[in-house]
């Protein structure tokens, strides 16, 4: 499966002048999908943009167009049987700053997403989630001040990252159980 490239989409939506960050608007696509199989997506729209965006223009247009193939790979990421699943972020060749950054932004986008879609913590049925979601929190409001490019901060984020997509797998299967397909005996 090809991969919408972070760049391309961080363009798109500055160009339209988005409200959100690239990492914020797929934090909270994926939430939708996570949660409510991707039926509040549009509503997610609206939180992406300023109301006084021009919907007619090319640009938002483009970014429109440009967040539906987003959201049509990431479903199909998230439903791949070999885990397929990755967080929207700035490649590792940028400074870890800025990934630390994104990384913020998107845990920040999945929360306001999942209460787009309903869910919180004082909804959720499962502990498992309410401490998933509590710890995004946390990585939403990470310090920044302490990240040089040393080769710790690198293993810590890439643990960061990995933490937030088992943790954001989990929960789509707590929320949208697989059926499992009955067997021929």
């Amino acid at each position: 499966m090809q991969e919408v490239d972070f760049n391309l989409v961080s363009q798109a939506l500055q160009r339209a002048e988005a409200s959100v960050s690239a990492s914020e608007c797929h934090g909270m696509l994926t939430a939708q999908l996570s949660v409510a199989s991707g039926s509040g997506a549009s509503e997610c729209v609206r939180h992406i943009f300023d109301d006084e965006v021009d919907t007619q223009s090319i640009l938002f247009m483009e970014a429109l167009k440009m967040l539906e193939k987003l959201l049509t790979e990431t479903q199909g990421s998230l439903n791949d049987v070999d885990i397929g699943f990755t967080l929207l972020l700035p490649d590792e060749e940028e400074p870890i700053e800025d990934r630390l950054s994104a990384l913020a932004e998107w845990c920040q986008g999945f929360l306001f997403g999942l209460g787009l879609a309903g869910l919180s913590e004082e909804n959720s049925s499962s502990d498992d989630v309410k401490e998933f979601m509590q710890d995004l929190v946390q990585i939403g409001n990470i310090d920044l001040s302490d990240s040089d490019e040393s080769e710790q901060n690198e293993q810590d984020f890439s643990e960061l990252v990995e933490y937030v997509r088992i943790g954001v797998l989990y929960l789509q299967e707590e929320c949208n159980p697989v059926k499992q397909q009955p067997s021929i005996h």
